[in-house]
């Protein structure tokens, strides 16, 4: 699929307006379960469907709203921090080109070692809400790179996400 569209402008659009539709907010009549809002990690655009897609196709994902169990798993935001947020280590989306992409490889990574990028408690820190920058997510993925080539285990690379976190957490 992802191959014919890089030759028709049409079906691009054809193809975007047709995933747009496929992340609205659920309910009743709503598309199937596995592209809303509240759905798990795993109904996200984010499968094998999605790796190695060209870049000015790979959706950006719905914002993120947390599950019960999410929320309930994260303690409570530090005292005295100023404008606290659930923060993604690594980010949701970052900005179209090759930003998302790190982004997205980041993700597939993470997703190797059972770990939820959207939804898990070890990609979640309470942060001041400053956003996030490329530079950031560029030295993330290259650690998560890093991590997967030397075949460390999941420990190491929430290690990884906990060290990253508190760089976020301290900006």
């Amino acid at each position: 699929i992802l191959t014919s569209l890089k030759d028709s402008p049409q079906k691009l659009v054809e193809f975007a307006t047709n995933l747009k539709s496929k992340m609205s907010l659920g309910g009743a009549g709503a598309p199937d379960s596995k592209y809303t809002h509240n759905a798990p990690y795993s109904g996200y655009p984010l499968d094998d469907d999605f790796v190695g897609a060209p870049i000015d196709v790979q959706a950006k994902l719905p914002r993120v709203r947390f599950t019960t169990e999410t929320t309930s798993s994260l303690a409570d935001a530090p005292e005295g921090m100023i404008n606290p947020h659930r923060h993604h280590i690594l980010e949701v989306n970052g900005r179209a080109g090759d930003h998302r992409s790190l982004v997205r490889e980041g993700q597939i990574i993470l997703k190797s070692y059972d770990i939820d990028p959207l939804q898990g408690v070890d990609n979640l820190i309470w942060a001041p809400n400053k956003g996030h920058t490329k530079a950031a997510a560029a030295d993330l993925v290259e650690d998560l790179r890093s991590a997967r080539e030397f075949d460390l285990g999941r420990e190491e690379v929430i290690e990884i996400l906990n060290d990253h976190g508190q760089r976020a957490a301290g900006r």
